[in-house]
């Protein structure tokens, strides 16, 4: 016998399909057994060699004893909420019932199955009784092989209810049984959901937080949907048929918000309950642990504890331990740095790491592992700057009794390449229990090309490209623009693609398979013929690769970094798509087919991205969110997030597919109060990335740098097992 959960050799959309074995008698144990009506007395239950293996005998007066795997008792019984398909083996010569014991929104049942082939439904005396015939035969004295789907019996005699949880298996009558398994059903939604704080000073964060966790969740397109909601909002049974519930504990002390009996806090507490019942995938981050084990202490849950359930306990915040580093998978990884601090970021609650570095997210949410048998520690945190005696190594990510994730603070805050985030991206994969191969593949972009690219710098990257055997994408500019006349002599110039030797390249290049194509915006800037001078300045010089094009930038004092006003044309759809129209239909005259677009440094209005989306369902950049667009006050309205991602996300928030860059690109020559860039940085970001089973290591790389640092970025990529490959075929 293995009562053991147990990967199923069924792969579904490169998922695999779960199992739990209750009994197979293989340890010659009837331990997992009790009779619950020994009326009269006589009746036992043995083990017996029979149809070639060890089996459970239970042998009585017939349908007057009862047998139980399982418990009546909540806190001991199956308590399954992942697995709805019954499977079992049985020999019998006589009358029988085996009944299911299950928990539902409406209270428990029992689905009872005879040998009959006719249904009988809900009884009228014992409504909670629930039959179904299983087989006139299997009275034959005979081993026969039954399955069930225990989700669709109970819902063809009850519709509107919801199965909870599959907690026993009963038998009147003497048979013979083994192999009783319950399967998770491969055709169950897979649904996650995202629940966040709202309250306090700091309240906004959790949507914030919500947002970027969802678009991580993309990534996985085997689910099928993910709602986010704040947690004040959550009803009772909201977690039901949900893969995973993540919550997002960004408010200290939440309940405190909330006085007693408000409808925010029975949230919570119906939230709390529905942990406890459901026994469902939780991931928890950061606060609000000890609330929920002292709510399940106080309301006895389940008639135990939640330290006694899942092997923790929540032992304190640590706010001034200074824990900056995470290790996982035996890498080292920022927690919450800044690595390097640009002008105007303010560093004032941050401690500092030297060389413009400061560690800001030092607090710890510390768990206490009560039983090691229980948990496994995936990552934990520790500290650079103070003494192990002061700030020991703790658990950051911790799976408790294999159901209840918990993160020590929350990833997302002062994430970069090299940070904790990608632990937790990885991670999800096993939160999720959705299993992705150890693939690491690599992708360039060569950026910002238009028709004044120097052709020379163009052809001596392709051929070294070439020469290698690596196909890469080329981020193109289909309209040249020099309003200001900055490289022209004080003459207003513009050139497209089409009329230049630059497109008569790509096009050659295009042709032979060489390169992909990515829109990277029309202009690269922003002008019209009646704007003045400061205007077209945004911010820079109005050139094409230098400005914003769907962005309005100014810069206000040299030694603070650029204000970002608003979207441009107020964030118009229509004048985005017509913009991006304009630059397609040029690259469509010159041959050449765009499989996605990119908005220039990476900057665009929500609503640019959406109607850009209709013509390029494809982004290869990284992406800003606006939390509060619907927001009537402007500024609020404007206030945006940005994010990168470790691997391919096929749905963000807009609807995206999303190919990521996300170790970044040379930057020889950086703007005074930056951090300069080299092949040095891009292969240790790269190699951080590897922490991620199916990360993707994406850079991009201007023309101008010729050769000068590539082959040292492609070889070493190569030399950290990355295989480049084009970018398209991550997703198709």
């Amino acid at each position: 016998m293995r009562l053991n959960r147990f990967f199923l050799l069924i792969l579904i959309i490169n998922t695999f399909v779960f199992a739990t074995m209750y009994e197979d008698a293989e340890d010659n144990s009837t331990n997992r057994w009790s009779i619950y009506d020994d009326t009269p007395e006589g009746a036992t239950i043995s083990i017996v060699y029979d149809n070639n293996s060890s089996v459970i005998d239970l042998n009585g007066s017939g349908l007057d004893n009862g047998y139980i795997l399982g418990s009546f008792d909540d806190a001991n019984s199956w308590h399954n909420t992942e697995e709805s398909i019954l499977k079992w083996d049985m020999k019998s010569n006589e009358s029988y019932t085996i009944y299911i014991r299950i928990k539902t929104i409406n209270g428990y049942r029992y689905l009872y199955y005879t040998a009959t082939d006719n249904d009988y439904g809900i009884g009228e005396d014992n409504p909670e009784y629930i039959h179904h015939g299983l087989d006139i035969n299997s009275t034959d004295g005979l081993w026969h092989s039954y399955t069930r789907d225990l989700e669709a019996d109970l819902k063809e005699f009850e519709p509107d209810n919801e199965l909870i949880s599959v907690n026993a298996f009963l038998v009147r009558g003497s048979i013979r049984v083994d192999n009783i398994e319950l399967i998770a059903n491969p055709n169950r939604p897979k649904k996650a959901l995202i629940l966040y704080d709202t309250a306090g000073e700091y309240g906004f964060l959790g949507k914030q937080y919500a947002i970027l966790l969802q678009n991580l969740l993309g990534h996985f397109k085997e689910l099928e949907s993910i709602e986010a909601k704040p947690a004040d909002e959550y009803q009772a049974n909201d977690m039901n048929k949900k893969l995973a519930i993540f919550y997002i504990g960004s408010t200290y002390d939440i309940l405190s918000y909330y006085p007693e009996g408000t409808p925010q806090r029975e949230a919570y507490e119906n939230f709390f309950r529905d942990i406890a019942f459901y026994n469902k995938n939780i991931i928890w981050m950061n606060y609000n642990l000890y609330t929920l084990e002292e709510f399940w202490m106080d309301n006895y849950l389940n008639e135990t504890s939640f330290a006694n359930t899942y092997g923790i306990h929540f032992y304190g915040t640590s706010a001034n331990a200074h824990y900056n580093r995470v290790e996982y998978k035996n890498t080292e990884l920022f927690k919450g740095v800044i690595p390097f601090a640009t002008p105007g970021v303010d560093v004032s609650a941050c401690e500092s790491e030297g060389n413009n570095s400061y560690a800001c997210e030092e607090e710890l949410n510390i768990i206490d592992i009560l039983d090691e048998n229980k948990t496994k520690v995936f990552a934990t945190a520790y500290s650079t700057l103070a003494s192990g005696v002061d700030t020991p190594v703790r658990p950051y990510i911790t799976r408790a009794n294999g159901k209840f994730w918990y993160i020590g603070d929350i990833p997302f805050s002062y994430m970069s390449e090299e940070d904790r985030y990608l632990a937790f991206a990885d991670l999800l994969h096993d939160m999720l229990g959705i299993y992705h191969p150890e693939v690491h593949k690599a992708i360039m972009r060569l950026e910002d090309v238009d028709a004044r690219t120097e052709l020379s710098d163009l052809n001596i990257i392709a051929h070294y490209m070439h020469q290698k055997n690596i196909p890469f994408s080329i981020a193109t500019i289909p309209v040249y623009k020099d309003p200001l006349g900055i490289e022209n002599n004080g003459v207003d110039t513009t050139i497209s693609l089409a009329d230049s030797q630059i497109g008569q390249r790509l096009k050659e290049l295009y042709d032979q398979g060489r390169i992909t194509i990515v829109q990277h915006g029309t202009t690269h800037q922003f002008s019209t013929p009646d704007m003045n001078e400061s205007e077209i300045r945004n911010p820079y010089n109005g050139l094409s690769g230098d400005d914003f094009e769907f962005m309005r930038v100014i810069e206000t004092d040299p030694n603070q970094p650029y204000t970002y006003l608003h979207p441009i044309m107020n964030d118009s759809p229509t004048w985005a798509s017509d913009r991006i129209n304009s630059g397609k239909d040029i690259l469509t005259q010159l041959g050449l087919n765009a499989f996605c677009w990119e908005a220039p440094h990476y900057m665009a209005g929500a609503n640019h991205y959406r109607a850009i989306k209709e013509i390029y369902p494809i982004q290869y950049a990284r992406v800003l969110y606006y939390p509060n667009e619907d927001s009537n006050n402007s500024n609020t309205k404007n206030e945006f997030i940005g994010q990168f991602y470790p691997y391919v996300i096929h749905k963000d928030l807009y609807g995206y597919t999303i190919i990521p860059e996300n170790i970044h690109n040379i930057e020889d020559e950086p703007n005074e109060g930056y951090r300069p860039l080299f092949p040095a940085d891009t292969i240790r970001f790269a190699k951080k990335l590897k922490v991620v089973r199916d990360g993707v290591a994406s850079f991009f790389y201007h023309p101008y740098l010729r050769t000068e640092y590539l082959p040292d970025i492609i070889e070493g990529l190569e030399n950290e097992g990355y295989e480049f490959v084009s970018a398209p075929t991550l997703v198709e």
